[in-house]
């Protein structure tokens, strides 16, 4: 039996339909899925900055746990915090202390600075 134009005709609209059909349904899923994908893009990059955070504050405790216990364990870095951060010194002992004012710079250098 013979396969009339007319049927030939309808089965190519019915499979462009269903085909467009098909992409207009990909499509709106597609759109829909962009705005949780920049979500997600977002969030993973705010995770990364948490992340690199978290590494830089565990390495200052640890820094910091490294000098508590230095100062603990040696006397001398114990007696070097104190004169550096307290201006501390022995019994009978005189301490100076140099402090270069900043007006002791030369006229020309002041103006020029400015």
């Amino acid at each position: 039996m013979p396969v009339s134009s007319t049927s030939r005709w309808r089965a190519r609209v019915i499979g462009f339909a269903v085909f467009s059909l098909v992409g207009v349904i990909l499509a709106a899923g597609i759109l829909a899925c962009l705005p949780r994908l920049r979500e997600r893009a977002r969030m993973e990059e705010q995770l990364a900055e948490v992340a690199a955070e978290i590494a830089r504050e565990t390495e200052a405790i640890n820094e910091r746990r490294d000098k508590m216990a230095a100062i603990k364990a040696d006397p001398r870095e114990l007696e070097r915090l104190a004169r550096e951060k307290f201006g501390l010194g022995r019994t009978g002992e005189m301490i100076f202390r140099f402090e270069v004012p900043a007006t002791n710079l030369p006229a020309a250098r002041q103006a020029g600075a400015r």
